[in-house]
């Protein structure tokens, strides 16, 4: 059993990279923010989403959303107002993973703990390091925060389907 946590943070597109397509030509170049938080604990042996965290982050540097965000995303400027600031965001989504080890007996590759029979490994699953590996740690570290060591490690499936290789064991033997 692979339990994956998949956190799909949403960014405001000011934050995206500056060659990319999806950025506008007249689209000012600023730093990297996130507006949503998503994640899911899913199941990889039912299919069955066990757990899920969410929330919306208020932008602090740059406080209102683009046109091209809000069509891009669906988020509002409501949705993102009535969010809370990352590191609240940051709290909340460690007490949840807390929550998950203690509750349903997950463990993180970040655990330098012996196997046991209870214990179900996880990992987290992104498409692109660009969430993880760039946005979200540039933006901690513009505000000096704490970044979740947690964090640190996933699977970036779009780096895995551009070699051609998928294999996640559903039941080790």
């Amino acid at each position: 059993l692979l339990p994956l946590l998949s956190p799909l943070p949403l960014l405001s597109p000011p934050c995206l990279p500056p060659l990319s397509p999806l950025r506008p030509p007249s689209l000012p170049l600023a730093s990297p923010h996130l507006v949503e938080f998503p994640a899911v604990l899913l199941n990889t042996s039912t299919g069955e989403v066990e757990s899920e965290f969410h929330t919306y982050v208020q932008p602090q540097e740059h406080p209102v959303l683009s046109d091209f965000c809000t069509e891009l995303t669906g988020i509002t400027q409501q949705q993102v107002e009535a969010g809370v600031p990352l590191h609240i965001c940051l709290s909340r989504f460690s007490r949840w993973l807390q929550t998950l080890e203690h509750q349903r007996g997950v463990v993180f590759p970040r655990d330098q703990r012996a196997p046991v029979a209870e214990h179900r490994p996880c990992a987290f699953v992104t498409w692109s390091d660009w969430d993880l590996g760039v946005c979200l740690l540039y933006e901690c570290k513009r505000k000096q925060l704490h970044k979740p060591a947690v964090l640190n490690s996933w699977i970036d499936l779009r780096a895995t389907y551009r070699v051609g290789v998928v294999c996640v064991t559903l039941n080790p033997v």
